[in-house]
């Protein structure tokens, strides 16, 4: 059915060129940059800081520096899951290696997914085993009581 799979009209499947004006030109500009690598300094004179088109002939540089255009750049933003995000009015989350911000409905900017440094096994000795096990053990042992 066409209508299978939508919530307000956007498409859960492949991004669609209705769904591209859901990601900004700064959004374009954050992803090149910080995902695909690819920083442009533009000259000043061409486009002045402030501009109404600043961030459209930045977004504009940094895919043409990347080997690609707008659209293609936001078709790679919009994959099923950030689709189902849109439709359900998120304003933050993280798919895949990317963390979205979003603002009514469209994305504003877009970073690396960050990573706690301190996640993973805890090592400890065996006196620190000892001494763990002993507290969990007496919590159990008082929460069983009362």
């Amino acid at each position: 059915m066409a209508g299978e799979g939508n919530v307000d009209g956007i498409g859960t499947g492949p991004a669609h060129d209705a769904d591209l004006h859901h990601v900004s030109y700064h959004a374009v500009t954050r992803y090149v940059q910080r995902i695909l690598g690819v920083e442009v300094t533009l000259d000043p004179t061409r486009t002045p800081p402030g501009s109404k088109w600043e961030s459209v002939r930045t977004a504009i540089a940094h895919c043409e520096a990347a080997g690609t255009n707008l659209n293609a750049v936001r078709r790679q933003i919009l994959t099923p899951a950030v689709l189902t995000a849109i439709a359900f009015k998120a304003r933050s989350f993280s798919v895949g290696c990317i963390t979205v911000q979003m603002a009514n409905g469209v994305i504003v900017t877009i970073s690396p997914r960050s990573r706690r440094s301190t996640l993973g096994m805890k090592i400890m000795t065996r006196k620190e085993e000892r001494r763990e096990n002993a507290r969990i053990h007496r919590r159990m042992v008082r929460g069983f009581k009362e």
